[in-house]
């Protein structure tokens, strides 16, 4: 699996510029978004049911860290999805936004898994959940920007690659707030690494683009 290009994309009506995949489709043509939300999908084989998610939250407060705050939002999307205290979380990177009014502000960039579910059932499906979150914090309007990049993995060697990643993660004390298993030199080059890898650089490229252009977006 290789990266592909990104495009530079308006959102929420040009109010917010940053970029998704090539060959990514606004979901809102074909399905209900809520409004806070910009949702684009996969249209390649190679990356398919692949999606990219972009939010506008509250900023939250109270938090030691950045990192902190990621990890809250992180429980609180796996919440939505049903999965309540079982992510885990493989890294958490702190990284910048150097466009315009945002430059200053602080930035994160979390990998996760979680059990997947179906879409419009309570079970869980045979795979996984990918989740690269990539947070950009505004203080000058105290919002949180979200950006999610979702993987669902069901490929038995994938799966099989991501849960000895789990274990590794879990039996040699890697911590997400300082050495990650994903930066060890000792983990072996995967297809699930080259998938990470891809998942990460897109949410990377979208928030080295991530540009304000009306700040009266939020209010």
């Amino acid at each position: 699996m290789t990266a592909v290009d990104l495009e530079k994309q308006e959102l929420y009506g040009g109010a917010l510029t940053s970029s998704v995949p090539v060959n990514f489709k606004d979901a809102s043509f074909f399905r209900q978004v809520p409004d806070t939300q910009e949702v684009f999908v996969s249209d390649d084989n190679e990356y398919l049911n692949h999606s990219m998610v972009f939010d506008i939250m509250e900023m939250v407060e109270g938090c030691k860290s950045t990192k902190d705050a990621a990890v809250i939002h992180l429980n609180e999307i796996s919440s939505l999805n049903g999965v309540d205290g079982r992510c885990k979380i493989l890294s958490i990177d702190e990284t910048t936004v150097s466009n315009g009014d945002v430059s200053d502000d602080e930035a994160i960039i979390l990998t996760a898994v979680e059990p997947s579910r179906k879409w419009g059932r309570t079970e869980p499906s045979n795979g996984v959940l990918l989740l690269v979150l990539g947070l950009i914090r505004i203080t000058k309007v105290t919002a949180d920007i979200l950006i999610s990049y979702n993987v669902p993995i069901t490929d038995p060697d994938q799966l099989k690659d991501l849960q000895e990643l789990v274990y590794k993660s879990n039996t040699e004390g890697h911590s997400p707030s300082s050495q990650s298993v994903l930066s060890d030199t000792t983990t072996p080059a995967t297809s699930i690494l080259d998938t990470i890898n891809v998942a990460r650089s897109r949410v990377g490229g979208a928030m080295a683009s991530f540009v304000v252009n009306d700040w009266s977006l939020f209010g």
